[in-house]
């Protein structure tokens, strides 16, 4: 199973790095309402680095249990 995990990221880390490199033309994205121009490699990491990093701030407010039942463990 561990192996399978490990060749799993290896594969979507190479698709990712792939669809990175395919996409460097230049972009107008509005943000706010301002026009930003940028090459699109940079919006894909900037997107998914924002990704990231909800998944790790939901998963860690996923497992993070309740007080009250961390209380009532204790006072048991």
């Amino acid at each position: 199973m561990k192996k399978a995990k490990v060749i799993l990221i290896i594969v979507l880390s190479l698709t990712t790095l792939v669809i990175f490199l395919q996409n460097t033309q230049t972009v107008e994205v509005r943000i706010l309402l301002l026009p930003i121009s940028m090459p699109l490699i940079l919006l894909l990491m900037a997107v998914s680095v924002m990704s990231f990093v909800v998944g790790l701030i939901m998963a860690g407010q996923m497992l993070k249990k309740p007080k009250s039942a961390q209380k009532a463990r204790t006072d048991k």
